[in-house]
C-alpha cells in the first residue's frame, strides 16, 4: 500500500481487499509532483476557465467530480492494486464538454472545423501520453466518456436559427 506508506493515507480494512473508496475522488486533487500539478494547472486554467463562465460553477463542478469519479471507478476496476492521483478523468471530461459546445453551436461560429480539430489535436496528445508508462488510459477514456453524456444532460443549448442574426432597419 504506497499511498498508506508514503502518503499516510488510511490502511485497507482487509489486508487484500481494496477498500478504500474515499480514493474516488481525493485522487483529483492529489498530484504526483510539481510538474504534474503545473500541468493540471495550465489545462484547467486554458480549458476550464471560459466554460465555467458559461456554464456557471455548479454545472462544471458537477461534470468535473462526474467524470474524475467516474475515471477513478474505471482505474478501480480495471487496474484494482495501483495507486492513483491527479485529476485527468476530470480533465478529459471537461475536453469532452467542450467538443459537445462546439457541435452544439456549429452554425454560430466562423470556423467551427478549426475550433473542433485544435479540441481533437489536444484529445490526440492527451490520449497519446496516455500510453506511457504509469499513466491511466482507462480513466482517460471513462472521464471522457462521462464528460460527454454530462454535458449533454448538463449543458444549456441555446437555439438560434438564421433569421434571428439578421439586422433590419424599422421603415
Amino acid at each position: 500500500s504506497c499511498m498508506e506508506d508514503v502518503c499516510g493515507m488510511l490502511p485497507f480494512l482487509r489486508k487484500n481487499i481494496p477498500d478504500q473508496f474515499y480514493r474516488l475522488w481525493t485522487s483529483l486533487f492529489l498530484h504526483a509532483g510539481l510538474l504534474h500539478m503545473v500541468i493540471t494547472a495550465a489545462v484547467q486554467l486554458y480549458l476550464m476557465r471560459d466554460l465555467e463562465k458559461m456554464c456557471g460553477p455548479h454545472r462544471m463542478a458537477i461534470i468535473y467530480l462526474g467524470s474524475g469519479m467516474a475515471g477513478n471507478i474505471a482505474s478501480a476496476v480495471f487496474i484494482p492494486y495501483r495507486a492513483e492521483s491527479g485529476p485527468a478523468g476530470a480533465q478529459f471530461g471537461i475536453l469532452a464538454c467542450l467538443i459537445v459546445e462546439v457541435i452544439n453551436v456549429w452554425p454560430l461560429l466562423i470556423a467551427p472545423g478549426v475550433a473542433l480539430g485544435k479540441l481533437m489535436a489536444i484529445l490526440g496528445i492527451f490520449f497519446f501520453l496516455g500510453l506511457m508508462p504509469w499513466v491511466d488510459n482507462y480513466a482517460h477514456i471513462t472521464g471522457f466518456l462521462t464528460g460527454f453524456l454530462l454535458s449533454y444532460a448538463l449543458m444549456p443549448y441555446i437555439a438560434f436559427d438564421r433569421s434571428c442574426l439578421l439586422y433590419t432597419s424599422p421603415s
